[in-house]
C-alpha cells in the first residue's frame, strides 16, 4: 500500500490512461490551475499532479478537461462493419449497462450509486469491496422483486461461475485471492469473476451470521454512511463492521465475527471456507422446508433455465416425486409451451 501521508495537501496525484490533458481549474473562479502529465509507466499509465492555489478547506472541486484516445480501455470504438446494419461506427463505454433487457444488470449498476460511487475501493488491491456490496445489493434487489428463492437461485450461479474462474485461473493462483498484491502487474489482468463472487460470499456469510437481515441492512447503511465520499481498505471494512456488530448486536455474533478466519477468507486462494444454503444445495440435501420454496419460486415464473434444473432435481428426490409432477401438472399452463414441454422431459412425461 502506498503512504500518502508525506504528499503535500496543497498536491494532488491522480492516475490516468489514454487521456489528453487539455486543462485543470477551479471550477468556481475559473482559474486554471499548475499541471503536469508524467511519461507513462508500461501498461500502468500516467501521473497527474495538480497544484491547488489558495489551500484553505478540506474539500474543494477540480475540473479536469481531457481528451480521449481510440485506445482507451475503458472505451470501445466499433467501425462501421462491425456493427449490425454496416452503416455507422459506434461508441460505447464499458460501464453501459447493457442492452436494456438484463434487470439484474441495471440493479447491479444502481447499487453502484452506492457501493462504488458514494464508497470505492482505495486502489484495485482492494477492488473486490465494492463489487462483493453491488452484487449483494444486486441480488437484494432481485429478491425484493421476485421473491427470496430468486435471489438465492442467482447466487447459486454465481458460485458457480466462481468455480469456473478458479479452475481457469488454477486454485493455487494468487489472483484468486480476495486482498490482492498487484505489484508490478496490470490491474487488468487480475480481472475476473472472483472478486464479484468470492466477494459476495464474505458479504452473504456476515449476513446469515447476524440472523437478522434487518440489522444487517442497518450495518450495510452504517457503512455507508461512515465512508461516504472516501476510498477504502479491508482494514477499513473489518474494522467497521466489528465496531458496528460490537455495538449493535448480540454478543455471540461478535464472537463470531473475532473468530472468522480471516487468513483463509482475504488471503489465501481458491474458494472460500463456506458456501451459503441455496435451493438446489436444499434439495440435494433432502432439506424437507426448502421444497414450498422451490415450488413458489417455479410457480412465480416461467424461466426454463430455473424450472427445468429445479424440476429435475425435484423428480431425483424419490420422496417428493408424486407431489413434484403433481405440482407440474397444477402450474404448467402458467408458463410457455416450450418451458412447460422441456421441464415435463424432465419428469419422464414425455418420450
Amino acid at each position: 500500500m502506498k503512504n500518502l501521508a508525506n504528499i503535500s495537501s496543497h498536491l494532488k496525484v491522480l492516475d490516468t490512461k489514454d487521456l489528453t490533458i487539455q486543462r485543470v481549474e477551479d471550477p468556481i473562479s475559473l482559474k486554471n490551475l499548475s499541471f503536469k502529465v508524467y511519461d507513462e509507466i508500461g501498461n500502468f499509465g500516467s501521473k497527474l499532479e495538480i497544484w491547488i492555489n489558495d489551500f484553505s478547506d478540506v474539500e474543494f472541486p477540480i475540473r479536469i478537461h481531457y481528451e480521449t484516445s481510440r485506445n482507451g480501455s475503458a472505451l470501445q470504438w466499433l467501425k462501421k462493419d462491425q456493427t449490425g446494419d454496416g452503416t455507422h461506427p459506434y461508441f460505447f463505454t464499458q460501464c453501459a449497462a447493457g442492452d436494456g433487457t438484463g434487470l439484474n444488470v441495471i440493479a447491479h449498476e444502481i447499487a453502484h450509486s452506492w457501493t462504488g460511487n458514494l464508497v470505492t475501493h482505495f486502489n484495485f488491491e482492494h477492488f473486490w469491496i465494492k463489487e462483493a456490496f453491488t452484487v449483494f445489493l444486486e441480488r437484494k434487489i432481485m429478491g425484493r422483486i421476485y421473491g427470496e428463492p430468486m435471489r438465492q437461485f442467482l447466487a447459486e450461479g454465481g458460485w458457480k461461475d466462481l468455480k469456473d474462474s478458479i479452475e481457469q485461473y488454477g486454485e493455487k493462483n494468487p489472483l484468486t485471492k480476495l486482498h490482492l498484491d498487484l505489484t508490478g502487474l496490470d490491474p487488468t489482468d487480475s480481472f475476473s469473476k472472483v472478486p464479484y463472487e468470492k466477494g459476495s460470499t464474505v458479504i452473504w456469510y456476515w449476513d446469515e451470521l447476524y440472523e437478522d437481515s434487518e440489522l444487517f441492512d442497518k450495518f450495510i447503511r452504517y457503512f455507508l454512511s461512515k465512508w461516504k465520499f472516501q476510498s477504502i481498505t479491508l482494514h477499513n471494512l473489518f474494522e467497521t463492521i466489528l465496531e458496528f456488530t460490537r455495538k449493535e448486536a448480540p454478543l455471540d455474533v461478535y464472537t463470531k465475527l473475532l473468530n472468522m478466519n480471516t487468513t483463509a477468507w482475504f488471503e489465501e486462494p481458491g474458494l472460500p471456507p463456506y458456501k451459503p444454503e441455496w435451493l438446489k444445495l436444499g434439495i440435494r440435501s433432502r432439506y424437507k422446508p426448502i421444497v414450498e420454496q422451490v415450488f413458489r419460486f417455479t410457480e412465480s415464473q416461467g424461466r426454463i433455465y430455473f424450472n427445468q434444473q429445479l424440476f429435475r432435481d425435484m423428480y431425483d428426490w424419490k420422496e417428493q416425486r408424486v407431489e413434484t409432477i403433481e405440482t407440474y401438472h397444477r402450474i404448467k399452463n402458467r408458463w410457455m409451451f416450450i418451458t412447460g414441454y422441456l421441464v415435463g422431459r424432465e419428469l419422464k412425461l414425455f418420450c
